[in-house]
């Protein structure tokens, strides 16, 4: 690679250099801004389809084998987590803040998941009734 070749002779392999390591920056935070961006959709769609009781939705925000800890509780995979909003009676009104979470992400082909989520409540009554 670039880096590999010795220092520049001239003037014009110097300005290459310079230019392919723009370019290798700017990919680099390009590709950082795709992933903050993915990762911040991720989080708004769990409180959307948390709040809208959209099970299905909602489970495939995680990875297979995630782990979502919450206080007084910690489920073990996707499927767990889904089965949270499957048992909550449909009369039951929610809405997150995106805000006291915790989190750990991967990446699925080409989509972004939930690895692990913790709650950390700022408000409210710390454990579940």
């Amino acid at each position: 690679g670039p880096m590999d070749e010795g220092p520049p002779r001239t003037e014009q392999q110097y300005s290459e250099r310079c230019i392919k390591r723009c370019e290798c920056l700017l990919m680099q935070e390009s590709q950082r801004m795709a992933i903050e961006a993915a990762c911040q959709r991720l989080c708004y769609a769990f409180c959307t389809h948390g709040d809208t009781n959209d099970f299905e939705r909602y489970e495939a925000l995680f990875a297979p084998d995630a782990r979502f800890s919450r206080p007084g509780r910690v489920l073990q995979s996707a499927r767990e987590i889904g089965d949270v909003l499957r048992v909550r009676p449909t009369t039951t009104i929610v809405r997150h803040l995106c805000m006291d979470y915790r989190d750990e992400y991967v990446r699925l082909g080409s989509e972004w998941r939930f690895a692990a989520r913790t709650v950390e409540l700022s408000f409210g009554d710390p454990a579940p009734r």
